[in-house]
């Protein structure tokens, strides 16, 4: 088996959507909610800090019209981000080294122990400048066609690698390459050398957990010259920076009936994600609600990273298949308890989340709904 075929797997944990056309029709269907006017700032006559004032919303509008709750692009929020990434320029051929050993705050800005925390190390080829790279990651939109294999460490239970060398990888399922596997990639000086370096960039990826594609916690590029001096690949808290702009606050609200968990949701209108992607409805794999107690909607655009962890109580369920959930079939995270519909107080979410193949943790979709 071929160093190509090895890393199927791979290919498909690194790319976070595949090219295909959303369905569903949005003619009339695009708008419910209150009017976006109403979500906004305002500011006392004196001139203090702006205060949100929460719109009202109507139950005699079609998005609750027969227990289903209809989300659109209009009810959804935006997740614009920037990125940028360290690359380094190693010597080839060479026997690379690995190191992870600097990383200690991830990509999200959460604490990581190198040491405990990295448990599979990734290594991808694209054909992408490294602009182009980054700017795919940001947009979680890596195209399968692009990507040219990959390998793979996975650490080994109880031993405390902070770093590993080339040839010690393996294909992504475990199985073991021959040097021929590794000359064909990472071999610059080869006549039928097939990855010119002005035009392909590698990516390395330390990862917790062993499933692919999940829980990436920091991400470098590199490139290959076979008169550079050095061999080392090294990630740290800088490799890659993540900064990110919210709309929470100003999103369209869905109304809803208060009290009850008897509703659908349906996502079978949504044409576009919130990073600005063909929104696939099949690859919705998470339904979470979540309740603010005490929050504005600002306040959850400053701490949007920490959605699950700051909420008073959160119900998640998984998505086995199809294009709508029934939400009564939510489970409290905290207490296993079913949800029952929301209330008056504070904020209330619906998340949708892609969880298998997606790069960005950002929900898809997240809605602000308003008891009615």
């Amino acid at each position: 088996m071929t160093f190509g075929k090895k890393t199927h797997l791979f290919l498909l944990g690194l790319i976070a959507l595949l090219t295909a056309n959303a369905c569903g029709d949005s003619d009339d269907n695009d708008s419910p909610g209150t009017d976006p006017q109403d979500t906004m700032d305002s500011e006392s006559e004196s001139g203090s800090e702006s205060v949100y004032i929460p719109p009202m919303a109507s139950c005699d509008n079609a998005t609750t019209a027969g227990g289903t709750i209809y989300l659109t692009d209009a009810t959804n929020y935006t997740f614009d981000s920037h990125i940028t990434a360290s690359d380094v320029t190693v010597k080839s051929p060479a026997d690379l080294t690995f190191d992870w050993s600097g990383v200690h705050t991830d990509i999200f800005k959460k604490p990581i122990n190198p040491a405990l925390d990295v448990n599979m190390v990734l290594v991808g080829l694209f054909n992408m400048t490294h602009d182009d790279l980054a700017d795919n990651i940001r947009r979680d939109n890596l195209p399968l066609a692009d990507s040219k294999g990959g390998i793979a460490f996975y650490v080994p239970e109880g031993v405390p690698y902070t770093s590993q060398t080339l040839y010690n990888f393996t294909a992504p399922d475990g199985s073991a390459l021959l040097p021929e596997d590794f000359a064909i990639r990472f071999d610059v000086t080869r006549p039928d050398y097939a990855f010119p370096q002005d035009q392909y960039t590698f990516m390395l990826v330390a990862a917790s957990g062993t499933t692919i594609g999940k829980n990436s916690r920091m991400i470098g590029f590199f490139h290959l010259d076979a008169n550079a001096p050095g061999t080392s690949v090294m990630l740290n808290d800088n490799s890659m920076d993540l900064q990110y702009t919210t709309d929470l606050a100003q999103i369209m609200p869905v109304p809803v009936q208060a009290g009850t968990g008897a509703l659908t949701a349906t996502w079978d209108y949504m044409n576009k994600n919130a990073l600005g992607n063909d929104f696939i409805l099949t690859q919705i794999t998470e339904v979470m609600i979540g309740h603010y107690a005490n929050m504005t909607r600002p306040q959850l655009d400053d701490q949007f990273l920490d959605l699950r962890t700051i909420a008073t109580e959160t119900w998640s369920g998984e998505v086995e298949s199809g294009i709508s959930m029934d939400l009564s079939t939510l489970k409290s995270d905290l207490t296993g308890a079913p949800f029952t519909g929301v209330d008056n107080t504070g904020v209330w979410i619906m998340a949708l989340f892609c969880t298998k193949g997606c790069t960005i943790p950002a929900p898809w979709s997240i809605s602000i709904l308003q008891p009615c």
